[in-house]
């Protein structure tokens, strides 16, 4: 698991400040991290959210394991998920 703690945005609607960058430094490390809230759409699986920002579909284990997704088929439209 990551030792980073992602932040809330405390939104729930579909702006696009959910979509812009964040950076938060970790507990165990001083550096930045940039991440993006990706709030999932209809039809999209974990597959097409890593191709689209990853370009690889390898990257499905990695977000997966970022966002404590234990079965990547269980992702529901409107769920924000750091990438």
């Amino acid at each position: 698991m990551f030792p980073y703690q992602i932040p809330q945005t405390g939104r729930d609607n579909n702006s696009k400040r959910d979509q812009e960058e964040k950076f938060w430094e970790t507990d165990t490390e001083k550096q930045q991290i940039t991440f993006k809230i990706h709030t999932v759409k209809p039809g999209e699986t974990l597959g097409t959210i890593a191709k689209t920002y990853y370009e690889d579909y390898n990257r499905i284990a990695l977000i997966a394991e970022f966002n404590n997704i234990k079965d990547f088929d269980q992702i529901k439209v409107g769920q924000k998920i750091v990438v």
